[in-house]
């Protein structure tokens, strides 16, 4: 299987209009198990450039509660983003791409 390495080196402006205005669609899929039931799911989903948020992350959702001395769950916070101030669009060697890539292992068979 051949893989297609782009590498990109513009500013963070221009990545996000560039981005924003490209042709291309993301998709995703998410796999999961029902704790209930033991069995296994999969949620399928895409997006376009202009549903992305470039240069954002999720808010972590899991916080402690001091008071209790446990963790809570905020699913309000669920789909809120807050803006990553070192968004890095600095180029990257396919050689060391595919290093980084080899260490992260899919059990899913997915690629």
């Amino acid at each position: 299987m051949q893989k297609e390495v782009i590498v990109l080196f513009i500013q963070t402006a221009e990545f996000e209009l560039i981005m924003t205005t490209a042709e291309f669609e993301l998709i995703m899929t998410v796999e999961g198990i029902v704790e209930a039931t033991g069995m296994t799911f999969q949620a399928r989903t895409s997006f376009l450039p202009d549903e992305i948020l470039w240069g954002h992350k999720f808010k972590p959702m899991v916080l402690m509660n001091e008071k209790l001395s446990k963790y809570e769950i905020h699913y309000g916070l669920f789909d809120h983003t807050e803006r990553v101030l070192d968004f890095d669009v600095t180029p990257v060697e396919p050689e060391e791409l595919e290093e980084e890539l080899a260490h992260h292992n899919n059990a899913s068979g997915f690629m």
